[in-house]
């Protein structure tokens, strides 16, 4: 007797590729979401890096236009809030004067104007420190606060901490002062 086989397949061999088609299209899927959710990731932190990048301008641009004196006011600095007069860029292009109040608002470092507006800077903060730069040099002193009618700080140091993050952990800016009345 001689064995016949007909052309085809077995149910066996059928059912071992659809198992392997699946695993197949069941790890492409994943990989696929991997990649979007990577993506978005990349684009929150993209975009949060951004607003930083933006917020650390605008606060340099606002100290670098301070301008006080007897019709500016006078420049006020505590160890935890900063009030001055500066220069800003209104919406339709020309400069205008704004007395500027910088300090923790509701767990964030803001800043907010004479006008009532407010610039969020950085979220998630837990403390602020500013100390304010009277003499440079290599013997440079550093004062807790500043108050003068007509004369600002030659730069202003300014320590962010942020929530959740190690207790030495903190952001430090040096901020220069434009105009020193």
């Amino acid at each position: 007797m001689t064995g016949h086989r007909s052309a085809g397949f077995t149910l066996i061999e059928v059912l071992v590729s659809l198992v392997v088609a699946g695993l197949i299209a069941l790890a492409a899927h994943r990989l696929v979401l991997g990649v979007g959710d990577a993506a978005r990731q990349v684009r929150a932190a993209r975009e949060s890096l951004d607003r930083e990048q933006n917020a650390r301008r605008w606060l340099k641009a606002a100290l670098l236009s301070v301008e006080a004196g007897e019709d500016a006011g006078s420049f006020e600095g505590e160890p935890d809030r900063l009030t001055f007069s500066t220069w800003l860029e209104q919406p339709g292009g020309w400069m205008a004067r704004r007395r500027l109040n910088l300090g923790l608002m509701r767990g964030a470092l803001t800043a907010w104007s004479d006008r009532g507006d407010t610039v969020r800077l950085a979220d998630s903060v837990d403390s602020v420190q500013l100390d304010y730069l009277l003499e440079p040099g290599l013997e440079s002193r550093w004062v807790r606060r500043w108050s003068s009618p007509v004369r600002a700080p030659l730069a202003v140091r300014l320590v962010v901490r942020h929530w959740g993050g190690p207790a030495t952990a903190a952001d430090t800016l040096l901020l220069l002062v434009g105009e020193r009345g």
